[in-house]
């Protein structure tokens, strides 16, 4: 804060997005800051549109005025138009550090008694907010910052049949409508090296961590319900935690596993995207041709000679539209 020019300064952004969080953070830095009983500056909820009017706070120790604003949300009003209104109020805010909690920002195992290595067919869920079809032979681990229950289901299919009739043992597994399951759209992940987060506008997101190779090859797939949008990136965690990554040395010399245990902090790399838009396929094409319209055939034959997420160029990334 020190390094911002005094004055007044608006905190702007969509609907539920962070901004008076952001605030009260701020606030609670200023040692003299606005005060009431034991809270700090403004109000915060899960819930959208909890801020109605712009609120003022004067941050004395450093000359800023901070001007919260209500949010904007889209025309459909995106995920809140989707969520059923029981989910509504448990779209998750982020209190305290990830490396708080119990496994700190560490993937771990999906929370299901299931098998967990998929056949192409089977689809993992996070309260049916999408629908991810891993390759053949995939294995991964999450880490869940996102409302909803874990599921397998057999395949895309079996999603519909169940979401029609919502028995009592599956009913919780939706936290969105029937309608926008109906509506759903399929999308391809673009090719990808190491942890990336699944980041659903306004909700969440789900950083998802491959543990085994794929066979056959063969891309991430996902389904997605009618107002809710998706977005790709590599994951946070990577940016705003140390990690142990090869000295340069040992990168030129092609050796893969670190001799030393050097960690650094990564920086975004400008040369490359580290955020990209999904692709959407028809709903009935192939495997085959879905991947046809993201890759040519012959990166699923050729061996990356990348040996981090570092390295790897995301050359089949996309710029997400800012609209």
């Amino acid at each position: 804060m020190q390094k911002l020019p005094s004055g007044a300064y608006f905190v702007v952004g969509e609907v539920n997005s962070g901004k008076s969080s952001l605030v009260k953070s701020m606030i609670a830095l200023d040692k003299k800051g606005f005060k009431s009983g034991n809270r700090f500056g403004p109000g915060v909820s899960p819930l959208p549109c909890f801020t109605r009017s712009e609120k003022k706070y004067r941050l004395s120790t450093v000359g800023l005025t901070l001007i919260d604003t209500p949010g904007f949300a889209p025309r459909n009003k995106g995920v809140y138009g989707t969520l059923l209104k029981e989910y509504l109020n448990k779209v998750p805010k982020v209190y305290k550090a990830a490396s708080d909690g119990k496994n700190g920002h560490k993937c771990v195992p999906l929370d299901i008694k299931q098998a967990k290595r998929f056949n192409g067919e089977r689809v993992f869920s996070v309260g049916g907010l999408f629908f991810l079809r891993p390759p053949s032979g995939n294995v991964f681990k999450i880490r869940q910052s996102l409302i909803g229950e874990q599921a397998i289901y057999k395949n895309i299919e079996k999603v519909f049949e169940l979401s029609s009739t919502r028995p009592k043992a599956v009913a919780k597994q939706f936290a969105v409508s029937h309608d926008a399951i109906l509506k759903m759209k399929r999308f391809v992940i673009p090719p990808f090296y190491g942890n990336i987060d699944l980041v659903v506008k306004g909700a969440g997101f789900v950083t998802i961590s491959p543990t085994s190779s794929k066979e056959n090859g063969g891309l991430y797939q996902l389904y997605v319900p009618d107002g809710v949008e998706i977005l790709v990136r590599e994951s946070i965690f990577n940016f705003i935690y140390k990690m142990k990554v090869r000295p340069e040395k040992e990168q030129k010399e092609g050796k893969t596993h670190p001799t030393k245990k050097l960690h650094k902090m990564r920086s975004v790399n400008n040369k490359k995207l580290v955020f990209t838009e999904l692709y959407p396929v028809e709903m009935n094409l192939s495997d085959a041709e879905a991947f046809q319209k993201v890759v040519p055939y012959s990166v699923f034959s050729s061996n990356s000679t990348a040996k981090s997420q570092e390295e790897f160029r995301n050359e089949y990334w996309k710029q997400p539209s800012l609209k």
